[in-house]
């Protein structure tokens, strides 16, 4: 079993659906793999403060959140056309930036996992 055919069925063994013969062949490829049993003791830390979260309580009054949107979709609707186009403007610079950002750091991610994979012959 090569390195990415392992990595698809961490899922499944985490959740414990993986059956035999996989689970065998995964269990084996992990006793001679660090970077995928690195890999897999970082999802189930990841998993563990993830089950370890306080449970949220159901927002039952939606009204609290969606009455100060409103209000400021309504104001939006009452400036001028230029006002209005500026805004969106600013919005999608906004969104832009965030989208960069988030971009960046996910093909900082990936060229990381990639060039160490180049390195460990994975």
């Amino acid at each position: 079993m090569r390195c990415p055919e392992a990595k698809e069925l961490f899922s499944d063994y985490l959740e414990e659906y993986l059956i035999e013969p996989e689970r065998s062949r995964l269990m084996e490829h992990l006793a001679g793999c660090v970077e995928c049993r690195e890999e897999l003791d970082d999802l189930q830390r990841a998993l563990g403060v993830i089950h370890d979260l306080p449970p949220q309580e159901p927002v039952l009054d939606m009204w609290a959140d969606l009455l100060p949107a409103c209000a400021q979709i309504r104001a939006e609707s009452r400036l001028s056309l230029i006002d209005r186009m500026r805004r969106s403007i600013l919005h999608f610079r906004e969104r832009v930036q965030k989208g960069w950002v988030v971009f960046t750091a996910v093909a900082r991610y990936n060229a990381y996992h990639t060039l160490r994979g180049t390195f460990t012959g994975h």
